[in-house]
């Protein structure tokens, strides 16, 4: 089993077929295709991303067209633009990923969840969203640090050290 685009969109809808598939993927990402099943079946339940608005960066994998199959199958909004009201941010959650580092940075400074596209696709395989598991965190221009400055070692002095001595030999 594979976790597809279809495979993802499928398990939203939660079409059961009465028949219990077992396999190396559900030990690989720690979840029970039939407790999946059971949840999306479950007509009283809202499906997963019921009440979410999903906006994802350029070059987030799988691609924003592909997301959005997944995130309608799972009862949220794509949000094909990227979201710039800060003051309605409340049910946003941005997925991305360190290739769109400077959206990502500028949309997490402005207030917007900023996680990686694990969030959807194995919050949609465990029927759970784990927003802790799943955030992306980026420096700020505040917190990243200079590099550091490396002094030659005993095997390569430096030029000026081998002139001085010369030098100083006179």
């Amino acid at each position: 089993m594979k976790r597809t685009i279809k495979f993802l969109c499928a398990l939203s809808a939660g079409h059961e077929d009465s028949y219990r598939l077992a396999d190396d993927m559900e030990k690989q990402y720690e979840f029970s295709l039939y407790d999946s099943l059971a949840l999306t079946s479950d007509p009283t339940r809202p499906k997963l991303l019921a009440g979410l608005k999903i906006y994802t960066t350029p070059k987030t994998t799988p691609k924003p067209a592909e997301m959005k199959e997944l995130v309608e199958a799972a009862g949220g909004q794509f949000l094909a633009n990227e979201p710039v009201d800060t003051d309605n941010k409340e049910g946003v959650v941005v997925i991305g990923c360190k290739e769109d580092i400077k959206a990502c940075q500028s949309l997490d400074a402005m207030g917007f969840q900023v996680m990686s596209s694990e969030f959807i696709l194995t919050g949609i395989l465990r029927q759970k969203l784990e927003y802790a598991s799943h955030k992306l965190d980026f420096p700020g221009p505040a917190s990243v640090s200079p590099p550091p400055v490396l002094a030659p070692g005993p095997s390569a002095p430096s030029r000026t050290k081998r002139k001085l001595r010369k030098s100083s030999a006179l």
